[in-house]
């Protein structure tokens, strides 16, 4: 467990200092090591590979580590989380998935200042659907 919880503590550091793909093999290294009863470790080190590929622009990717760490404990999904994926769901243009991220990350504990953007994004992805189903 201390080995895991040393490579999820240097992904986070890595994370900040922009290093995306070391934190992306830190967090994968945190959830290898991990043992099976630790799932909220599992869950942030989840989170943490969602962040990582999202800055890598691997937005695909960073939606299914998403839902991963969503699926081991739905009832931890923070506000933080349902912005980011709902982020990567516009990042590739599956607007109205990105909707209901955003739309439910709103109850969930977000900043004021992190609200404002989460309501933004709302209205912007609800324009880009619009937009979606004039060119269909």
């Amino acid at each position: 467990l201390d080995d895991a919880i040393g490579w999820y503590n240097m992904g986070i550091n890595l994370l900040g200092d922009g290093k995306n793909d070391e934190a992306l093999s830190s967090f994968e290294k945190a959830i290898g090591g991990c043992p099976p009863s630790e799932i909220g470790l599992k869950v942030k080190a989840q989170n943490g590979r969602g962040n990582a590929l999202y800055n890598s622009g691997r937005f695909t990717e960073s939606v299914v580590a998403y839902h991963t760490a969503i699926g081991m404990d739905p009832h931890s999904v923070t506000g933080r989380t349902l912005f980011n994926m709902g982020s990567s769901y516009a990042a590739i243009e599956l607007y109205a998935d990105a909707v209901k991220c955003f739309e439910q990350a709103k109850g969930r504990g977000l900043v004021d200042e992190d609200l404002k953007l989460c309501k933004a994004q709302i209205n912007r992805c609800k324009l880009l659907i619009k937009e979606q189903k004039k060119l269909n």
